[in-house]
């Protein structure tokens, strides 16, 4: 079990045993800005191989991180002498923004230098000697080829935290309606696993490999720990508070890059992986309380009266048969898992004005990988010789795994039918929205389709592939999905009264999901950003496609045979399997633990699907906590 979840099942054992004999408890919600900044590892190099193998070396030199809003729960326990101690936990969003240069490094722009220092000297006419040329301008020279070579890089990473604080505090003036206090405490930040979106933008014609490089940019923590101090004001059940969270010089504010690449090229001198040195932040904000002690001791007063009535045969406690409420359910965790982990040898395949009738035969044609989207679009051309050729351009996505899930809130309305004290029915209608990231390395080169595509008598004659090779470049993009999800969800809760002021329980049920496709939107170096994304994404979500794009769905290794020699007939070679538009339903089965504090609900949740209603992605899993009102009772 996560580290974050055992905490939390400890956190929510020690409030059934603290509330018993609490001097005053309290749960409420908060609402928080946070000024948030992040200081730069002034060491941090990052090494990356252009295509002839030389290194650049990139820095970044600026760095910014925005402010983020967030909503904490918070669990108080007050003592009689003014201290109290308080745990809180929220999710929150936030974004860093990087600003750096690369350029080649010391040891190659050393080589540059040196041979323009002898091809200047050549046409040199003065009086100085080599050595005495090369010592007085070396200088100049290697700057104007570091400011040659120089180009501009940024990086933005999205990204959401679970961030749990467990402080202390003392309350000044207990009896006045002012309540003065400070604060202070720990607190750590769990970065959610499936939530980091990144964004590079950077164009350097001689790296034609930013996917590795993409792969390669270092990221946000898995857990960063920050102390904090703050004062506030209590004002009746409203408390306003000022707080500084930070961070020592930790290289817990970073990761490593990814070792799925050459470790060798990150094991440089004088270089380091983290650049991320200390976080601080400045947090405004307030907070509600809406259970305490107070509101316990009259459910107490009640209940004795209630329990003096029943001994002497003069009250019946009334069940209410029919309950309305309302209620969140909030994700701490949502976990997917990309539909091509399981190897499958589908892939889709689109073209653009596809010539009747030729052979492709050339080297490589075909890289030996799973999972390809390849778009091809044919250009009519005339080659040096005047005779009419046709250009191809490919562009082929390679689907890998899925690097991002965000799931808003899961809100609901429900009825409630008690079938007795202990057991109840509970139908809920709710919605969600949620956005899928999945990795893709998109690779494009234009080729030649050589001699003319059909002979005198109109009969199609055999053609030859060459591709351009120096044109061949890889990137990174992003394909974004994004759904809607209305549920019906039909649960079964079963409720112990296990003191006179609270009850607790589980529940488990079954939901119906319908996935509507979102909108279809698309941002510069980010995700969807690639000519035919919308296509694709159109063709798979509605069955509605731009005409001039001809598309089919094959067997990757039927594909083949089309690229070895198939002719105008390649359909007949290819097993051709029909466009089924998305499966928009899916079931799924969920439980959980459930408190109870008068009219609240708050309640550990976890639900996991039943079929796959995409073919993107699979294995659906989701945990976190909700909090629900009844709205009668």
């Amino acid at each position: 079990m996560k580290p974050l979840n055992v905490c939390l099942y400890v956190l929510f054992s020690l409030i059934i045993s603290l509330t018993v004999n609490a001097q005053n408890f309290e749960i409420g919600i908060g609402l928080s800005h946070d000024v948030n900044r992040m200081n730069l590892n002034k060491k941090f190099y990052h090494y990356h191989f252009d295509r002839d193998f030389d290194t650049l070396q990139i820095t970044f030199n600026q760095i910014r991180m925005e402010n983020s809003i967030s909503f904490p729960i918070f669990l108080r326990y007050r003592f009689r002498n003014g201290f109290f101690g308080e745990f809180s936990f929220e999710t929150k969003r936030m974004t860093i923004d990087l600003e750096g240069s690369s350029t080649y490094n010391d040891a190659t722009l050393h080589e540059f230098t040196e041979n323009n220092l002898e091809d200047t000297y050549i046409n040199y006419s003065g009086t100085l000697s080599y050595d005495e040329f090369y010592n007085y301008y070396y200088s100049s020279f290697f700057n104007n080829q570091w400011q040659m070579w120089r180009e501009e890089l940024s990086l933005t990473e999205n990204f959401s935290v679970h961030y749990l604080q467990f402080n202390g505090g003392y309350t000044f003036s207990q009896t006045n309606e002012y309540r003065p206090y400070i604060t202070f405490g720990l607190g750590f930040f769990q970065e959610n696993h499936k939530s980091s979106y990144k964004k590079l933008e950077y164009t350097n014609s001689w790296s034609d490999n930013n996917y590795l490089l993409y792969r390669k940019m270092p990221e946000f923590t898995n857990i960063a720990f920050l102390a904090n101090i703050g004062v506030g004001v209590d004002i009746y059940k409203i408390r306003l508070f000022a707080s500084l969270h930070f961070t020592g010089q930790s290289s817990f504010l970073s990761k490593a890059p990814n070792p799925r690449n050459d470790p060798a090229n990150e094991n440089r001198p004088f270089a380091s992986k983290y650049p991320y040195q200390s976080f601080t932040q400045l947090r405004l904000g307030g907070s509600m309380t809406i259970i305490d002690a107070e509101k316990k001791d009259k459910l107490l007063k009640d209940k004795l009266n209630k329990s003096e009535l029943i001994s002497l045969g003069e009250y019946k406690e009334n069940l209410r048969k029919i309950n309305l409420i309302a209620g969140v359910n909030l994700p701490k965790f949502t976990q997917l898992k990309s539909f091509y982990d399981t190897k499958s040898v589908k892939t889709s395949f689109f073209s653009e004005r596809r010539p009747v009738g030729y052979t492709v035969i050339g080297p490589d044609t075909v890289l030996n990988a799973y999972n390809y989207l390849e778009f091809y679009e044919f250009r009519d051309t005339v080659n040096f010789n005047g005779e009419n050729d046709m250009m191809v351009y490919l562009e082929s996505n390679s689907m890998e795994e899925i690097s991002r899930v965000h799931k808003t809130p899961d809100f609901y309305l429900g009825g409630i039918f008690n079938v007795n004290k202990n057991i109840y029915l509970e139908t809920r209608l709710r919605y969600y929205y949620v956005e899928i990231d999945q990795i893709m390395a998109r690779e494009s080169r234009p080729g030649i389709l050589y001699s003319t595509m059909y002979d005198q008598e109109g009969n199609a004659t055999t053609t030859f592939l060459n591709w351009l090779f120096y044109d061949y470049s890889t990137e990174a993009a992003i394909l974004r999905n994004t759904y809607n999800n209305i549920g019906l969800s039909q649960n079964v809760h079963y409720r112990y009264k296990a003191k006179q002021f609270f009850d607790f329980g589980g529940h488990f049920g079954f939901n119906l999901n319908y996935w509507l496709p979102g909108k279809f939107k698309k941002e510069r170096n980010g995700y969807n950003s690639g000519k035919y994304d919308e296509y694709f994404y159109n063709y798979w979500h509605s069955g509605v496609y731009n005409q001039d794009i001809d598309m089919e769905y094959y067997y990757l290794t039927d594909l083949y045979k089309w690229f070895e020699g198939a002719k105008d007939d390649y359909q007949t070679y290819l097993d051709d399997v029909k466009h089924v538009s998305l499966n928009r339903f899916n079931g799924s089965l969920n439980g959980g633990v459930d408190f109870y504090f008068d009219q609240f609900r708050i309640s550990l949740t976890c639900e996991i699907g039943m079929g796959n209603p995409t073919f993107f992605y699979r294995n659906y899993a989701s945990f976190g906590f909700g909090l629900a009102y009844y709205l009668l009772k």
